[in-house]
C-alpha cells in the first residue's frame, strides 16, 4: 500500500461531512503524501558516511509500500562503499537508467 493510499483510506474513515467528494479526498491524499515524502528527504535514498561507516535512510514511500526489507540499495551501497565518496557527508543515492548507482553530495558533515 502506498503512502497516498494509506492517507486516502484514513480520509475515507472520516465523517462524510468532512470530505466533499472522493476525488477531493484522493487529491488531498496525493498532495499530503508528496509533502511528507519531500520533507523526509525525497524519493531517493540518503546515505550518511562518517569514518568509513555508512547508514541509509530509505524513502518514506518505500517504507509504506512494504519494500523496506526487500530493498537492494543496502546491499548495493555496501558493495560499492569504496567508490561512493572520499569524504564524510550525506549523499542522495539512486540508480540511473543503466542501473548504476549515482551519488550526489547533499552536505558535508561538520566537524
Amino acid at each position: 500500500m502506498s503512502l497516498s493510499d494509506l492517507i486516502y483510506e484514513a480520509l475515507g474513515d472520516a465523517p462524510s461531512d468532512h470530505i466533499v467528494t472522493v476525488t477531493a479526498a484522493r487529491e488531498v491524499a496525493d498532495h499530503l503524501a508528496a509533502a511528507l515524502i519531500a520533507k523526509s528527504g525525497g524519493p531517493d535514498h540518503i546515505v550518511s558516511i562518517e569514518g568509513g561507516k555508512y547508514t541509509i535512510q530509505h524513502p518514506l514511500g518505500e517504507r509504506f509500500a512494504g519494500e523496506l526489507f526487500s530493498c537492494e540499495m543496502t546491499t548495493r551501497v555496501g558493495w560499492e562503499m569504496s567508490d561512493i565518496a572520499d569524504e564524510d557527508g550525506r549523499y542522495r543515492v539512486w540508480s540511473d537508467s543503466d542501473g548504476d548507482l549515482r551519488f550526489e553530495a547533499i552536505e558535508p558533515n561538520q566537524d
